[in-house]
């Protein structure tokens, strides 16, 4: 049983019941959310341009997150973006480039910094909207609060494991 995020010794039957109920509310809403997010994209792209180029692959959706995330006040180099994202350096300078060319990045005018990429404004917008429509969209398939208990079961579960560890280091070193 769960209760405040720490384990208390249960039946293991009534645990693993109880864990497998949980999962099975989780799946079922991540599934339709992700099933209305797959639609609602293809709405997205068709009437924007900046989601149309970023969330067209993999490798762009990556970039886009990436330069949606604060903390990067100069901007990121292609090496930056490339380690990242994962992505062949080569790749990553040619997309880098078409996106600039498009104008949803540019580059830092500032001195020493001018191989450095910045997001367009329009490029923070839609990422914005992006986040809000996210939050939107698992409100509308969690009304009733029904995802809480896994997450819960899964930070339990995690920190208990980091316990675990922690109390087993070998001090003897």
């Amino acid at each position: 049983m769960l209760k405040e995020h720490e384990f208390n010794h249960i039946d293991k039957n009534v645990y693993e019941a109880s864990r497998t109920e949980q999962r099975e509310v989780f799946k079922k809403s991540q599934m339709l959310f992700e099933l209305y997010c797959y639609r609602d994209r293809q709405k997205f792209m068709a009437d924007d341009e900046v989601p149309r180029w970023f969330l067209n692959t993999y490798e762009r959706k990556a970039i886009f997150f990436l330069f949606n995330l604060s903390g990067f006040p100069h901007g990121h180099t292609v090496n930056e973006v490339s380690r990242a994202v994962n992505i062949a350096r080569s790749t990553t300078s040619r997309l880098l480039t078409e996106a600039h060319s498009l104008k949803f990045i540019y580059r830092n005018r500032e001195e020493g910094y001018q191989r450095y990429y910045l997001p367009s404004d329009r490029l923070l917008e839609v990422g914005n909207l992006y986040c809000e429509y996210y939050v939107d969209r698992l409100l509308e398939v969690d009304q009733a609060g029904e995802r809480r208990p896994f997450y819960n079961y899964k930070i339990t579960e995690k920190r208990t494991r980091q316990k675990m560890r922690d109390d087993h280091v070998d001090d003897t070193i």
